[in-house]
């Protein structure tokens, strides 16, 4: 049998269920940056990443609360939380941060995976920051 998949008028739905959904646990997950000019895939793991680690850094903390109702365009899902997160690069030298990943302690795993796109790749200069906004796209393929 073929493998289904989830229709454009249902997938807004599934995401949002995703993302507050207590089952989930999502109160737990961390927000990571990544310095490493890495192309993930869907074998990505943790290891495979190396994390920031400049003066300034520190996993936050996603909340549940406050997700936007997702949009929907060419089969992808994405809802944002209004509130951004910003670092300051307290290092002497510059820093390049390729992407953010979601990482879930409780049960050890990535969750979501997202490098940036070329021109969000850039050098952090020393004091200068990196600022994201938290998002989360779901695909129906």
């Amino acid at each position: 049998m073929a493998d289904g998949i989830i229709p454009d008028e249902g997938l807004s739905r599934e995401c949002y269920r995703i993302l507050t959904n207590p089952d989930t646990e999502f109160q737990q997950w961390q927000l990571l940056l990544w310095v490493n000019n890495f192309i993930p895939t869907g074998a990505v793991t943790l290891a495979d990443l190396v994390e920031a680690s400049f003066t300034g850094y520190s996993r936050r903390a996603l909340q549940w609360d406050g997700w936007s109702v997702p949009t929907v365009a060419g089969g992808v899902a994405t809802s944002t939380q209004p509130t951004s997160q910003t670092w300051t690069n307290g290092n002497t030298g510059d820093v390049t941060v390729y992407g953010c990943a979601y990482y879930d302690p409780t049960y050890n795993v990535l969750r979501f995976v997202q490098r940036f796109d070329a021109g969000d790749i850039v050098a952090v200069n020393p004091g200068g920051t990196i600022t994201v906004t938290p998002a989360f796209s779901y695909r129906s393929q």
